[in-house]
């Protein structure tokens, strides 16, 4: 399952971590997804804070700028995240199974 981290300092999200269960959570990650905000997420100890997708619209559509959400280069430096957070977890597993030999 993924986590998502933060900086220790400033509490902004800052990518995922692969982790076995909820109880190998990192001090400086959650479980806890963000709900109708989007990017920067901040932590503030219990939920994730930012500005609302109604008012990032509002504020876009007020500067002439009409995309939502992430970019094409933004999506696609995520999905590789994911997918290092992926293999990270799985060599975890093999290093510590031994490679699953018998």
């Amino acid at each position: 399952m993924l986590a998502m981290t933060y900086d220790a300092t400033t509490k902004i999200f800052n990518g995922y971590v692969e982790v076995a269960d909820e109880n190998s959570v990192p001090a400086n990650a959650t479980l806890v997804k963000p709900n109708g905000i989007v990017q920067p997420y901040t932590w503030d100890g219990v939920k994730w804070t930012g500005q609302s997708v109604d008012d990032y619209q509002t504020e876009r559509q007020s500067t002439g700028t009409t995309s939502v959400g992430p970019t094409a280069e933004q999506q696609m430096i995520n999905a590789l995240g994911l997918q290092v957070a992926s293999l990270q977890a799985t060599v975890t597993k093999l290093t510590t199974t031994d490679g699953g030999a018998a």
